[in-house]
């Protein structure tokens, strides 16, 4: 049976602006989602029960290195030195925390055993739902995960974390656009080899979806330039008309290019003082996720890198 073929982009890409009947007076100052610093371990609520007590000091174990001692435990998650030995004791004893004779706590066979079961059963779009869903939050827009398709030539939208906002970038799952169109498919072509880039244009030309769209070469390639030195990409209207972008490319296996990381928003809503925030928090997530992939360390830190330049507004 010949396998099934996702269809190729039309040119414009299946998206929609979608309109609440009032939506005036909601995008005020106050009433926008500013971007703003997560401060570290704002996500972690008190531990109350004794599951979430536990849950916290196996978390605080995987994430403390050498500094999984028993009065460090206790004083980071205000816990009791009484209850956190308690605890301890239960998790070493069902194999999930190995004590050390320096008196250091580290995950025991069974804690990784079950990460190795979890890490196999996740899909790609399973590691970067949880790091799109927080962008997401911080930013108050639309984050889509965009897959470069080598066979294909572009690439297919394979995950969305929605915003609450009833005027928003609507992107679908499924969705497929060529890579001239927007900062997402800009900043995959910005992470390939000039090679391979070129091999992507000259296999498709440079379509338009909008009339913003970039359709000469030259300017395409002065685009990529700028993207490459800058870490990432900026786009008014290239994809949809009235939206902004802003987007990095996603490496896996090394340094091969798995897509990009996007956020979008409508123009009528974002503010430029807000950029500087999400361009930091989209290079941070689309590193987390590209050391999840695989991805060189090395390769990832130098395009992850923050710079001073300013980006390509496309």
């Amino acid at each position: 049976m010949p396998q099934r073929r996702l269809p190729a982009p039309t040119g414009r890409p299946r998206t929609t602006m979608r309109w609440a009947e009032r939506w005036s007076g909601r995008f005020s100052s106050t009433g926008s989602a500013a971007c703003s610093a997560r401060p570290k371990g704002a996500d972690m609520a008190p531990a109350t029960s004794a599951l979430s007590r536990a849950h916290a000091v196996l978390l605080h174990i995987a994430q403390g290195g050498e500094s999984a001692t028993l009065r460090h435990i206790s004083t980071d998650l205000d816990l009791p030195q009484s209850t956190t030995h308690r605890i301890l004791g239960q998790l070493v004893e069902e194999g999930l925390v190995v004590a050390t004779p320096a008196g250091q706590y580290r995950l025991g066979w069974k804690a990784l055993q079950l990460a190795r079961k979890i890490w196999n059963a996740a899909s790609d779009e399973d590691l970067a739902l949880p790091l799109m869903r927080e962008l997401s939050d911080i930013t108050g827009e639309t984050v889509t995960l965009n897959k470069y398709l080598p066979s294909e030539g572009f690439c297919v939208c394979v995950a969305v974390a929605e915003t609450a906002h009833s005027l928003s970038y609507a992107l679908s799952v499924g969705d497929t656009r060529y890579l001239n169109m927007g900062a997402g498919g800009k900043s995959i072509l910005a992470g390939m080899s000039e090679t391979e880039a070129d091999a992507v244009i000259a296999r498709h030309g440079l379509p338009p979806a909008t009339e913003e769209t970039v359709t000469d070469l030259g300017s395409l390639k002065s685009d990529l330039r700028t993207i490459r030195d800058c870490g990432y990409a900026v786009s008014s209207g290239e994809s949809v008309a009235g939206a902004i972008g802003y987007a990095v490319p996603v490496f896996y296996r090394g340094e091969m290019v798995f897509g990009s990381m996007a956020v979008t928003a409508p123009q009528i809503r974002f503010r430029e003082e807000w950029e500087a925030g999400w361009i930091s928090e989209l290079r941070s997530k689309a590193h987390a996720l590209s050391e999840l992939l695989g991805a060189s360390p090395a390769h990832i830190a130098a395009f992850y890198s923050p710079r001073t330049e300013e980006a390509v507004d496309a």
